[in-house]
């Protein structure tokens, strides 16, 4: 069962790698996220243009995509217990929402003890296709509820902002730094 998850985990970490390397979603239901896409992988080509990968800032990266992580799990937690409250919930959203819980729990248990600037980006850009797919799912599963489907892209639109904080806090810190 373990091994399930981590293999699930590692094929979920490589469909996003490579579709971050590809060009921008062309999925009809994701094209949404296209401007945060662009938005995300230029503050990353900034941040890389500017320092190198062993740089000084890989704590302040690390520290970043750690607080981001802890707060997305929080949040998702919060989600999914919201819809096992909710009479008008199906139980494939739950089990769907479940599951995305424990995908992202078994991701924080094996985040790296060290991360590269060059990581962080990686990581940022993943972690933003990986929100993009699964609350498209969840929300194609409550297709027709509009409560749900509301709650799903409130929940989406916050922690995309999230995460682009934290990468925008990163690279102000690069940019205070090479000023002075």
């Amino acid at each position: 069962m373990v091994a399930c998850k981590v293999i699930l985990a590692i094929a979920v970490v490589f469909l996003a790698a490579t579709q971050i390397n590809g060009k921008p979603s062309t999925n009809p239901d994701t094209e949404w996220s296209i401007p945060f896409e662009e938005a995300l992988k230029n503050i990353t080509k900034k941040m890389s243009d500017v320092v190198s990968d062993n740089s000084e800032y890989t704590t302040a990266a690390k520290n970043s995509l750690n607080n981001f992580v802890e707060g997305f799990k929080s949040e998702l937690a919060v989600l999914s217990k919201s819809f096992e409250g909710k009479a008008g919930v199906s139980d494939v959203v739950k089990e769907a929402t479940k599951q995305w819980q424990s995908a992202v729990d078994t991701y924080t248990k094996n985040l790296p003890k060290e991360l590269s600037l060059k990581d962080f980006n990686e990581k940022s850009e993943q972690a933003l296709k990986y929100i993009v797919e699964h609350a498209t799912n969840i929300s194609k599963k409550a297709q027709g509820n509009t409560d749900i489907e509301k709650e799903v892209k409130e929940f989406t639109k916050k922690n995309i902002d999230l995460l682009i904080e934290q990468v925008k806090s990163v690279e102000a810190k690069i940019i205070e730094g090479k000023k002075a």
